[in-house]
């Protein structure tokens, strides 16, 4: 379906996430960005999933990276 929205992909390669015992982290950022609504958090709009990667979807925001910045 053509939307022409653009998205922003972040990509957790599965495999790394267990060696680096980052799976708590991961799962823990999914619920908050599931649950906050605020003007400056970023909403998570879908979660696609393979068997060797995870992906989270939401809306692009053009402006960078909030942790280069500070």
């Amino acid at each position: 379906k053509n939307t022409d929205q653009i998205y922003a992909v972040k990509q957790f390669n599965k495999a790394l996430l267990i060696e680096h015992d980052f799976v708590i982290r991961a799962l823990e950022q999914k619920e908050i960005m599931e649950k906050c609504d605020h003007a400056f958090l970023i909403e998570l709009e879908y979660i696609l999933n393979t068997e060797e990667d995870l992906f989270f979807v939401m809306p692009f925001i053009n402006g960078g990276n909030l942790h280069q910045l500070l």
